[in-house]
């Protein structure tokens, strides 16, 4: 064979593919079929997906234009509505007894504790208020951190020394989930 390698190089191209064709022509022929296999089996998944998409497309046609599914959508937007309507209510009975808390807790100390403006925000409340004494202005800060329990109240005081009265802003905004802090502390 060695011999044979020799004579090779001096024979014309055309000759030499032709003997290497005649070599390999069964690994060729193998191949080609193979890539002619695989060719086919791409078409007809690509062929059967094309029509389970349009299958698909058609029924999910089919149920939006059923008539059940069309009084479902509705019920489920009136259902949509209703909570984001209970929802808002829930904010404004939360507006609400916070106000009549910090109100309350004005009463309590009659005299002592006189509330200047309370502004609600989105994610909370801030309030002016002026006391007359720090044990005063303490006490009202006892007194709203009780009542509030699902609120975080950080309170500033300014103590007039001329008139000895406190001026204190108090800030206010719900604590987080109680689960989500008790879930972090067992990991």
């Amino acid at each position: 064979m060695a011999g044979n390698r020799s004579y090779f190089n001096f024979l014309p191209r055309y000759v030499r593919w032709y003997v290497r064709l005649q070599q390999y022509k069964w690994y060729i022929y193998i191949v080609s079929i193979a890539i002619f296999l695989f060719a086919i089996v791409s078409i007809v998944v690509l062929i059967e997906g094309y029509n389970d998409y349009k299958a698909i497309q058609r029924q999910w046609l089919a149920i939006q234009n059923n008539e059940d599914n069309q009084r479902v959508l509705k019920e489920y937007e009136s259902l949509q509505q209703l909570i984001h309507k209970t929802l808002q209510r829930k904010s404004s009975y939360d507006t609400q007894y916070i106000a009549i808390t910090l109100l309350d807790g004005a009463m309590t100390n009659p005299g002592n504790v006189t509330i200047q403006n309370i502004t609600f925000t989105d994610d909370g409340f801030s309030m002016v208020g002026i006391a007359n004494s720090d044990e005063s202005y303490q006490s009202y800060m006892q007194y709203v951190q009780s009542h509030l329990i699902r609120w975080i109240c950080n309170g500033k005081q300014d103590i007039q020394q001329d008139s000895g009265y406190t001026v204190f802003h108090m800030d206010g905004h719900p604590k987080e989930h109680e689960h989500s802090h008790a879930e972090n502390d067992r990991s």
